[in-house]
């Protein structure tokens, strides 16, 4: 990991303590208003955090902005994970019903998931039910 600036720091603590929401940068500068923290600093910052795995980011439909979101690389890189298009948050997959799609491509198709980089887009059952 490159070296940890207080800016990245911030950034870094305040990913953690949001594991599975997506931010856009104005988002993450509106909850670090408090700090000394300019746009393009944020930007620098998630540019490098991106670069060493620790953040992803994709572009929701309907939207221009580009949405961040934390990787704890020990325990989302073994994980398929589930976005809501509704509400935004980002789920791991159950392990079981992961390896057994894993498996079924894996021998029907020949293909390999690379899970840490695998995201299936849907509505989570909170937002289907309200």
């Amino acid at each position: 990991m490159a070296y940890m600036t207080e800016q990245r720091k911030l950034l870094y603590e305040f990913f953690q303590s949001h594991p599975h929401d997506k931010f856009c940068v104005k988002d993450i500068y509106a909850a670090l208003s408090q700090y000394d923290i300019s746009r393009s600093a944020i930007y620098r910052n998630l540019s490098a955090m991106k670069k060493d795995g620790l953040v992803r980011c994709d572009i929701s439909e309907g939207s221009r902005d580009v949405f961040y979101q934390f990787v704890n690389s020990t325990h989302c890189s073994n994980a398929i994970h589930l976005s809501c298009v509704e509400c935004g948050k980002t789920f791991h997959m159950k392990t079981s019903y992961a390896s057994q799609l894993q498996n079924e491509l894996a021998q029907q198709e020949g293909f390999s998931i690379n899970k840490s980089k695998t995201v299936l887009y849907g509505t989570c059952k909170n937002c289907k039910n309200g």
